[in-house]
């Protein structure tokens, strides 16, 4: 797997790693992925870099943005990489590396449908935290999976073309 993201990520192609993606991603470059002080599972705003708002994909989210997120861990920015958003939970939500490549710790891809297959084969990991929801308060607002992917489709029709 690393040695297809190396390959991929020198060929100048676009690429997009979403949580262990970016993982991947940040561990080819030249990061590490460490243990996060806090797992982070269920509906958590993060907040968009300058960095980020400078960037034509991103001119449709607004600064802070509630998205999903089901991860204990987390990468370390190697140099060369730009933080592009970040959450009370997790320091290194996303990042942009040269002009083609990003990694997204969080899920916006993520359908209802995903997360209730996600809490059924992960209910282990729901254990009470700072940052770690229950399955009620995840699939209490089926709206958020819709407004997360219409906001993904939107930011895949800007990065793609």
């Amino acid at each position: 797997m690393r040695s297809l993201i190396r390959e991929t990520v020198s060929t100048g192609r676009k690429t997009l790693g979403i949580c262990l993606g970016a993982q991947l991603i940040a561990d080819v470059i030249g990061g590490k992925v460490v243990r996060n002080d806090h797992a982070e599972i269920g509906w958590f705003p993060i907040r968009w870099t300058k960095a980020a708002a400078n960037l034509s994909f991103f001119k449709h989210s607004s600064e802070e943005m509630l998205v999903y997120h089901w991860h204990g861990d987390r990468f370390e920015l190697p140099s060369g990489v730009e933080l592009l958003a970040e959450s009370a939970g997790c320091s290194h939500q996303a990042f942009k590396y040269e002009d083609h490549v990003l990694g997204f710790q969080f899920h916006a891809e993520m359908r209802e449908q995903d997360a209730r297959q996600l809490i059924e084969h992960s209910r282990d990991e729901l254990n009470p935290g700072p940052f770690i929801q229950t399955e009620e308060q995840m699939l209490a607002n089926p709206e958020w999976f819709v407004d997360t992917n219409k906001w993904m489709e939107q930011f895949l029709d800007i990065y793609l073309r």
